[in-house]
């Protein structure tokens, strides 16, 4: 009896691809011989949710909880009986090597690390008791960088609420300021996140996620 694996996930992500979440170790057998013009095909079971020929997606694949997801971007290429042919574009090259490097067990996979996704959220943050309103360029589990032409000072205090992707909710988290830019490209500062309890830290993880889905498409 053909079971659907418990590993595949896929989930929509406001104004972006949808998410195909899997796991790595289950997908080894699942790279086919690509054609010249992709970095790799990929064969997966039919999910039970509706895909179309053509449609972006976001593939993540996770390696373990304490190593870094790799985010592919991919595009169904054919929908075959019980299976999904996904295309990952050229420009994703290096990336695939990594994940087939690592499936192959020729490399280790990367230490989890903060990652940087490009972003643009509205932000409010406070500093010695006057609110500012700003815009955060680049987000991580572990800070992010705040566009303002009002600079706080090396170590300051600050209390930072950020507007999630979809506008319908927020985020509050204290931080320390680690970095100041003022002599190149946009003025303002880089924050280090102090997340006050899990549940802070679970939903900031699922916002990074989200943007770095919309961004990889």
């Amino acid at each position: 009896m053909n079971r659907r694996p418990s590993w595949l996930n896929l989930r929509a992500v406001s104004d972006g691809p949808r998410t195909i979440r899997v796991r790595g170790s289950e997908i080894r057998e699942a790279f086919v011989e690509p054609s010249a013009s992709e970095a790799a095909r990929i064969l997966l079971p039919l999910l039970r949710e509706s895909l179309e020929e053509g449609e972006h997606l976001c593939l993540e694949i996770s390696f373990g909880p304490m190593v870094d997801e790799v985010m592919l971007s991919a595009t169904v290429e054919a929908i075959d009986g019980d299976r999904v042919a996904l295309s990952v574009p050229l420009s994703e090259r290096s990336k695939t090597t990594y994940v087939l490097q690592v499936l192959a067990g020729t490399r280790s996979a990367a230490a989890r690390r903060h990652r940087r996704v490009p972003v643009d959220l509205e932000v409010r943050w406070t500093w010695k008791g006057d609110r500012y309103a700003s815009r955060a360029r680049d987000l991580s589990y572990g800070g992010a960088f705040i566009e303002s032409r009002v600079l706080p000072s090396v170590g300051a205090r600050v209390d930072v609420v950020l507007r999630t992707p979809d506008a319908a909710g927020e985020i509050s988290v204290g931080g320390e300021v680690a970095w100041l830019r003022q002599s190149r490209g946009t003025a303002g500062f880089g924050v280090c996140f102090k997340l006050p309890d899990r549940s802070v830290a679970a939903r900031l993880h699922e916002v990074v996620r989200e943007c770095e889905c919309a961004f990889v498409g």
